[in-house]
């Protein structure tokens, strides 16, 4: 549930940005290898567990959309230690409850605070580049989040199969800390607030343009499988009889591709297009996960796993890089909370799949589900997206 951040790592305030980005991803994906099978031992079945995390975007959902009011009434710097200094302390008092309810309002407030964190974030870079008119270097723009986030899943699952559950959500606990420190120490100055705006005229307003439509269900079907890429692997690796440390290193290899192809994908698309370029991402998603459907073998598919995120790794910046240029610079800021909805609305759907695919499947069932979505994408991209 990470909104993606553009930076720029090598001017010392777009540095820092970064390296508090890099923090929260550390934080927020230590838990992330155990966070379905924590939940599992609390609702007891994987259909369970699918319909919390429906829940659970509902939350990110109205939380984005609600975010603004406080961003218009309270300061940014104030968001962001209040943010810090709040998940600190629900993510550690989750080792300490037994009921569901409490477990319950403590994920929310994480998730909550986790989504305000981007959002705060975002806007701070966002300023600070046009300030600085450092301009949009769409290369760059993921790789301080993606490398946290491939160091926050292999620690995590390493700690979780080494220790316990616990361990990690002390882990982002004190990662939350050491961000509020990092971030005071810098003393960063913006007082700056949203202006008012009227969301429902600049919903109506985003989907008038019939690219941005396009886009826009791209973006939730690319996240479809980032959703499920947290979810269901790890309960894969669980029912597989494998320990968290195999969902963590499946993880954070998996961002290797994301990583490596952020650089070299912007070239692809200028000599190939965006249409194939996107097009054979979700192509190559919806192949691995047909292949490790019909494979018996589950090491073989840990392995196909990791490899299906190259799809992800052409997919991400291209369809960012369609948004914009299908976006006027004037707009940006008014659009830019539209366009985001569809991470929250993506991860409300995977599990709503999962849970019907469960009712009348075996579990291995849900990767051809999700494959044939890909390969169905991949069809609208090809079909739809400009020439």
């Amino acid at each position: 549930m990470f909104y993606k951040i553009r930076t720029h790592d090598r001017h010392p305030i777009g540095k820092f940005f970064a390296w508090m980005s890099l923090i929260v991803a550390i934080g927020t994906c230590l838990v992330s290898p155990v966070l379905p099978n924590f939940l599992k031992t609390v609702v007891h079945s994987d259909s369970n567990v699918s319909l919390f995390f429906s829940f659970l975007a509902i939350v990110t959902l109205f939380g984005g959309l609600g975010s603004g009011f406080i961003f218009r009434k309270v300061e940014r710097t104030t968001i962001t230690k209040w943010s810090l200094a709040i998940l600190a302390f629900s993510t550690l008092a989750i080792i300490f409850v037994t009921k569901f309810i409490s477990i319950a309002i403590l994920l929310t407030m994480k998730i909550f605070l986790e989504l305000m964190l981007q959002i705060v974030l975002a806007l701070f870079i966002r300023d600070f580049s046009k300030a600085n008119n450092l301009g949009k270097e769409e290369s760059l723009r993921f790789r301080f989040q993606n490398i946290g986030c491939l160091i926050g899943l292999l620690v995590g699952g390493f700690l979780a199969s080494r220790m316990n559950y616990e361990t990690v959500f002390i882990g982002e606990s004190l990662m939350s800390l050491f961000g509020l420190a990092y971030f005071h120490k810098k003393h960063i100055i913006n007082s700056k607030k949203h202006p008012e705006s009227n969301f429902l005229k600049n919903l109506k307003e985003f989907f008038i343009n019939k690219e941005r439509r396009k886009i826009y269900l791209i973006s939730v079907i690319y996240m479809l499988w980032i959703s499920f890429k947290y979810l269901y692997i790890p309960l894969y690796v669980a029912n597989s009889g494998y320990s968290p440390g195999m969902s963590g290193l499946i993880l954070s290899l998996a961002m290797i591709p994301a990583i490596v192809f952020e650089i070299k994908t912007g070239e692809f698309g200028k000599v190939y297009t965006p249409r194939r370029v996107i097009t054979f991402g979700f192509c190559f998603i919806g192949i691995m996960l047909t292949i490790i459907f019909l494979s018996p073998w589950p090491l073989l598919n840990f392995g196909l796993l990791a490899i299906t995120n190259t799809g992800a790794g052409l997919i991400e910046p291209l369809k960012e890089e369609y948004f914009l240029e299908n976006t006027a610079v004037k707009d940006e800021d008014k659009f830019y909370g539209v366009y985001c909805t569809n991470d929250p609305i993506s991860h409300f759907l995977t599990p709503l799949i999962g849970v019907v695919t469960f009712l009348f499947l075996p579990y291995k069932f849900v990767f051809i589900v999700f494959g044939i979505i890909m390969f169905l994408a991949a069809f609208f991209a090809f079909s739809n997206l400009k020439r």
